[in-house]
């Protein structure tokens, strides 16, 4: 069972409600909807939120959840929004996917899933090759098996160049 995880937070400061921002007539969250449906692996899909907007958003076979309280703040770290979907739902394999990477395709989300799958790693991390030798995580895909994090001894790092949208700046370059 693999399940699809979309945090859509409400909190940003530095660019208050961003993942109802739209890019090319969709918001990022429904970008992010569209990538985890696009693909062939994921069977359920979970919004998290405590934005009242996201939550009021209807889409056929997606789950919109309100976030608790203790998942509402600035600097929460995705591995708070992980071990709280452990809590509460059932799955083998977790697909991190944050709507401020809307650049990303379900192609991705799958080849991701796949070499976690056939590599018999714990995870699988995105990147941006920065320049030669460094990479810089991206926050893009996440992918891990249920108990495990996405940084780990048994984890694989793939180079996915990915734009991550935190100011208006950064939408405003894709437009």
């Amino acid at each position: 069972k693999i399940m699809a995880l979309i945090p859509a937070r409400k909190g940003s400061k530095r660019f208050p409600h961003k993942n109802m921002m739209k890019l090319q007539g969709k918001t990022l969250v429904e970008h992010a909807i569209d990538h985890a449906e696009g693909s062939l692996l994921i069977n359920k899909i979970v919004v998290l939120s405590a934005d009242p907007e996201v939550l009021r958003m209807k889409h056929a076979g997606v789950i919109f959840e309100e976030e608790p309280e203790e998942l509402c703040g600035e600097y929460i770290q995705p591995m708070q929004y992980i071990h709280y979907i452990e809590e509460h739902y059932k799955y083998d394999v977790l697909v991190l996917l944050q709507p401020t990477s809307p650049t990303r395709k379900s192609k991705d989300v799958d080849w991701c899933i796949k070499l976690l799958l056939d590599s018999g790693v714990d995870s699988v991390v995105t990147f941006n090759r920065r320049v030669v030798h460094h990479l810089v995580p991206n926050g893009c895909i996440y992918v891990m098996r249920r108990g495990k994090e996405p940084y780990n001894d048994r984890m694989l790092g793939v180079t996915l160049d990915s734009v991550d949208i935190d100011t208006k700046e950064d939408l405003d370059a894709l437009l």
